[in-house]
């Protein structure tokens, strides 16, 4: 999916809490992101894979959106 991207679509806003199971899979698609050089932003938060930190996100999607 990566490959198929350009730097015309939409930044990529990809948020993970460092006790999430799947926290390594979202560091090696960062570094894919970044390689291709499109663009992204990589926020790494404390938590897991969890609504607690799922609405913090949603939050902060929400003020992104606002902004632009």
């Amino acid at each position: 999916m990566v490959e198929k991207q350009d730097n015309i679509d939409p930044e990529i806003w990809q948020l993970c809490g460092r006790s999430d199971p799947f926290y390594d899979m979202n560091v090696i698609l960062d570094q894919q992101i970044r390689k291709r050089g499109l663009k992204h932003q990589f926020v790494e938060v404390s938590g897991g894979h969890e609504w607690s930190v799922w609405d913090k996100a949603i939050k902060q999607v929400l003020n992104i959106i606002d902004d632009k």
